[in-house]
């Protein structure tokens, strides 16, 4: 039985903060999908979604983000609203994100989708 999607989706939060790829790795589907206008465009399967978060938490690896609401949605889906700040490792520059997650699993728990909004 799939475990609750607030606590998937908590669990997947937690192994960003700070980034660890090897949990990362069992999260996700092989064919996932990771969606995000705002950084990274649309990066499909398992490989290419962690290799793009090996890129964007070396550039912003003091990466502070929390939650501010997590719920389940659907009996396979859950969404958060969370804000982040980041440092870019390169210049320096400030980043403050705050947006909505959407994030949907499979029957074993795996994610099989991320949708990212920003505010």
């Amino acid at each position: 039985m799939l475990d609750d999607p607030s606590e998937l989706l908590r669990r997947y939060h937690a192994a960003l903060a700070p980034y660890r790829r090897a949990p990362l790795e069992g999260m996700f589907a092989r064919d996932a999908v990771y969606v995000s206008a705002g950084v990274a465009g649309r990066i499909a399967g398992r490989a290419a979604i962690l290799d793009a978060f090996d890129a964007y938490f070396g550039r912003f690896p003091g990466q502070i983000a929390e939650d501010e609401e997590v719920r389940t949605t659907g009996p396979h889906e859950a969404v958060a609203r969370w804000r982040l700040i980041a440092r870019d490792a390169g210049d320096g520059r400030e980043v403050r994100r705050s947006g909505r997650e959407t994030v949907r699993f499979d029957d074993a728990g795996r994610i099989l989708s991320v949708v990212v909004e920003d505010d």
